[in-house]
């Protein structure tokens, strides 16, 4: 089976979803900074009675919060990205891979038909997926003599 072939099989249900923390809508910004500074996170997904309504990533606290200690105490809402794009759990692989790509994600919400979350697929999944495929070319090798490079290293 070629790549694409797997990337268009592949449900994305067979990836780890299990890496994502969430905190419930009005957490404040410090809460949930803690949240994913506890969990090793990099996004928290935002959730009123068990629903996806928004995600919080650290661009957003890169872009929106870091520089404006006084929001720390604001509610997550202001701040996340409201209604997020995300994945059914039916979605294949090939899907997911087009979405990140398409809007630079690096990461992506799975739901269930109920609108619950599954998981987080994140780009280290993928990035395994093709590890996996095509370890030859992915993995360390020894050096080749016969690839040299035009330019000195550093310059």
């Amino acid at each position: 089976m070629t790549l694409r072939q797997s990337l268009q099989t592949e449900p994305i249900t067979h990836f780890d979803l299990s890496h994502y923390c969430s905190v419930e809508t009005g957490a404040t910004l410090r809460q949930v900074i803690q949240t994913m500074r506890d969990s090793q996170h990099n996004c928290a997904f935002v959730l009123k009675e068990d629903k996806l309504i928004g995600i919080f990533t650290d661009r957003d606290l890169l872009r929106k919060v870091v520089h404006r200690p006084e929001t720390w105490e604001d509610a997550v809402d202001a701040y996340m990205t409201a209604d997020p794009l995300v994945l059914s759990a039916e979605a294949t692989a090939a899907e997911a891979l087009t979405l990140m790509h398409k809007h630079h994600f690096r990461n992506v919400p799975v739901i269930n038909a109920q609108g619950g979350v599954v998981g987080n697929l994140t780009h280290y999944s993928l990035l395994e997926l093709l590890a996996a495929s095509f370890p030859t070319e992915v993995y360390n090798r020894p050096p080749d003599s016969s690839v040299s490079s035009s330019r000195r290293h550093g310059a």
